[in-house]
């Protein structure tokens, strides 16, 4: 799937594509020959991302878009300018989400949990609202964490559907964990609703510790911009986005959706990640959250 002429270049769209990971994944689509619309959230630093990637590829086609995906708003305000553009979309990397939940439990002006609306809530609507553009053989990946596992370090994972904006038990770990879990349903169910030939699949970049590193201070920023990328267990920038990438080049997932993707290989999510009944739920809630009815 991969492309090297603007006859056959893919036209992909990265959200939070101007920095990170998300970054990473703009400047390899432009190295393989693709068309790239990336989106931030500040005018600024959108702009400064397109410079450096433009002086890095000259010539290249880059779209610069603005979205809060916390914000539903927001989200149609972009579904809107992309629908009256009316260009096909030929993959979509919903990558733009909180590494590090807030300390104290914060809620959208929505009243949603903002590590759940941001990281879950927000891919869920943008690809729901760009499907009509969805191009045939689309493919549509959803950024998740090996950590939605509940043997992960720190506290542990626990989705209560009647506490989803963590009410009672807040922790920065659950509220994190929580939402990448459910955005394994939220992959799930985007499947079965995309249109035909179209695919959606949940991936894992793995730890990445110099993405989080501008969001600490003192002790921890210099063991996660300096120490922990030595260690065995993480991968650099770079290696995050490739592995993504052959998400969304490897003509092995032609046509496969609805699956858990890490290490550039189908994987096992964890059990409560392969309930479908859950993920169902979750669904509706998801929607309702927001206050808006669940399409089928």
């Amino acid at each position: 799937m991969t492309s090297s002429s603007s006859a056959t270049a893919r036209r992909v769209l990265v959200t939070g594509g101007n920095r990170g990971i998300g970054f990473g994944l703009v400047a390899g689509l432009l190295a393989r020959g693709d068309r790239v619309v990336l989106t931030a959230r500040d005018h600024q630093r959108g702009e400064d991302a397109r410079r450096r990637l433009l002086a890095d590829h000259p010539g290249a086609e880059i779209g610069l878009e603005f979205v809060d995906v916390s914000s539903p708003e927001s989200i149609d305000e972009l579904a809107e300018r992309l629908l009256a553009d009316g260009r096909p979309i030929d993959g979509l990397i919903n990558n733009a989400g909180i590494l590090l939940a807030p300390p104290e439990r914060t809620l959208t002006p929505e009243g949603v949990e903002l590590t759940l609306a941001t990281n879950t809530l927000g891919p869920m609507l943008l690809t729901e609202r760009l499907m009509p553009l969805l191009a045939p053989a689309a493919r549509v990946l959803c950024m998740t964490s090996r950590l939605h596992r509940p043997e992960s370090r720190g506290d542990a994972v626990r989705f209560d559907p009647d506490d989803p904006n963590l009410d009672r038990g807040y922790s920065p770990d659950r509220a994190y964990k929580n939402s990448k879990l459910a955005l394994i349903w939220v992959a799930e169910e985007l499947d079965r609703r995309v249109p035909e030939g179209v695919t959606c699949n949940a991936v894992c970049p793995g730890f990445v510790p110099r993405t989080a590193a501008p969001y600490t201070k003192g002790l921890l920023k210099f063991e996660l911009r300096f120490i922990l990328p030595r260690l065995p267990f993480t991968v650099s920038v770079e290696q995050a986005a490739e592995d993504v990438l052959w998400a969304l080049d490897d003509a092995s997932l032609a046509g496969r959706g609805g699956l858990y993707l890490t290490d550039r290989a189908v994987a096992e999510p964890s059990a409560d990640a392969r309930d479908l009944d859950q993920a169902d739920r979750f669904w509706t809630l998801g929607h309702a959250l927001w206050g808006r009815p669940a399409p089928e």
